[in-house]
């Protein structure tokens, strides 16, 4: 399947969603000589799917930023250190105030994270998924509805959406697929006002996902936390029109 139109809309989507944290790990200069950065980590509960902060770790070690052993704390275990830094999202990472001696990295801090009122850095909730200690929940997992048609042997496979969709960091929940000849689907063609197929709707807090809801203005529409991908033809494959019943296939660029 020629999925490049889909992997331009993946890059741009991936390009804003991680152009601040790059910014950090792409600086250079000299870093001025100091103590040991202390490190310690808050785990998220119940959420597999949220980001580890240590994977942060070795691009600073590749600025010769010296960091101690980071420790570890399960969210069970970290009430005090939670309510010290005001966290409201989990995972975090918080780094000592040593790490100011690094202008090179702190004067771009406040694009990825915070300071502390006792001068740490705070990373916390970024990117998504993340655990939202206000709502006790997890937040930015995102389901998906296969809108499909059997009957269209020539229609690209909708569900090459899901590895798109991943690799620009968006964490995949249940998945669903739907034949518009069901009752089921027969109702979300009539709910969404959809003439082509097959599609996929997304369903979650997919507007967390920095940069997100500026493309998908290009290719889609959204409802609140319903996102219906409607421009089938950037993708440059095969597709029914249900209102001729033809089988379209976009002329790629």
């Amino acid at each position: 399947m020629n999925t490049k139109p889909l992997r331009l809309i993946a890059t741009a989507l991936l390009a804003v969603f991680i152009v601040n944290v790059i910014l950090l790990f792409q600086i250079g200069g000299e870093p001025a000589a100091t103590g040991a950065v202390e490190v310690f980590i808050i785990k998220a509960p119940g959420c597999d799917d949220c980001f580890d902060p240590a994977l942060y770790l070795p691009e600073f070690e590749a600025l010769d930023v010296p960091l101690g052993e980071a420790k570890v704390y399960e969210y069970k275990d970290a009430s005090r250190k939670i309510k010290k830094y005001e966290l409201t999202k989990l995972p975090a990472m918080v780094l000592s105030e040593e790490l100011s001696q690094y202008p090179l990295i702190t004067d771009a801090w406040d694009r990825v994270g915070t300071i502390a009122k006792d001068g740490s850095y705070i990373l916390a909730g970024s990117p998504p998924p993340f655990y939202d200690l206000e709502e006790e929940r997890v937040r930015g997992v995102i389901d998906l509805m296969y809108l499909s048609d059997v009957s269209c042997t020539g229609c690209y496979d909708v569900t090459g959406h899901k590895s798109i969709l991943a690799r620009f960091g968006m964490a995949i929940g249940e998945e669903l697929t739907i034949d518009i000849a069901s009752p089921e689907g027969a109702a979300l063609l009539a709910e969404h006002g959809l003439t082509q197929v097959p599609t996929v709707i997304l369903t979650g807090e997919a507007s967390l996902y920095p940069g997100f809801d500026d493309v998908w203005t290009s290719v889609g529409r959204s409802d609140g936390e319903t996102h219906i991908f409607t421009n089938l033809g950037a993708l440059g494959l095969p597709y029914k029109d249900l209102s001729t019943g033809e089988l379209i296939t976009p002329q790629e660029s």
